[in-house]
């Protein structure tokens, strides 16, 4: 793990602790639980995907973060299209840009012919699966530990539509800072 990473897991670990300790003084504790485990994921991402970033994706990352934990330990969802406008379109950019480059390291997605609308399609897919997994993640914490559900399929349905806006976005930067240094590896 370069400095970068490793400063890019103590930035999302400091402001995961602080979301958890502050979920937990408001009694919001699905929103404490969810924001102590992602340090964990993001570790694993780090170590066993043997994930490289660059500042774009962990500042990205740290970003979405942010945002995603002040819609729900701050309330900022219940502020007009925060999280339609804001939130679900940056995190799912930033999930297809370092997604891009990791998938783009498996050998048997090199030997198709068409490479990149190949890779493009495979990237935004996996978008909008780990935006399903998101999405059935929310209903079960709102499910089990409050009771107030999600308020209608309308509201899931488009958080799917904009992660894959979001992931066609980010796969698109992806392949221009690619296709910027001259040769597609």
């Amino acid at each position: 793990m370069d400095t970068l990473e490793r400063n890019g897991l103590i930035m999302i670990t400091i402001l995961s602790i602080a979301f958890f300790v502050f979920a937990f003084i408001n009694k919001n504790y699905a929103w404490g639980v969810y924001a102590i485990l992602t340090p964990f994921f993001v570790y694993l991402s780090l170590r066993l995907g043997k994930l490289i970033l660059d500042p774009f994706s962990v500042y990205g990352t740290v970003l979405a973060l942010t945002l995603h934990y002040a819609g729900g330990i701050l309330q900022f969802y219940s502020i007009p299209y925060y999280e339609f406008v804001i939130v679900h379109p940056v995190a799912s950019i930033v999930l297809a840009y370092v997604l891009f480059f990791k998938i783009n390291q498996l050998h048997f997605i090199r030997k198709k012919s068409k490479h990149l609308i190949f890779l493009g399609f495979i990237t935004v897919s996996a978008v909008a699966l780990l935006g399903l997994f998101n999405e059935l993640f929310e209903y079960a914490v709102d499910f089990f530990f409050t009771d107030t559900y999600r308020e209608s399929l309308a509201n899931s349905l488009l958080d799917q539509v904009i992660n894959i806006f979001g992931g066609i976005l980010g796969a698109y930067l992806a392949y221009r800072k690619k296709a910027n240094r001259k040769a597609f590896k």
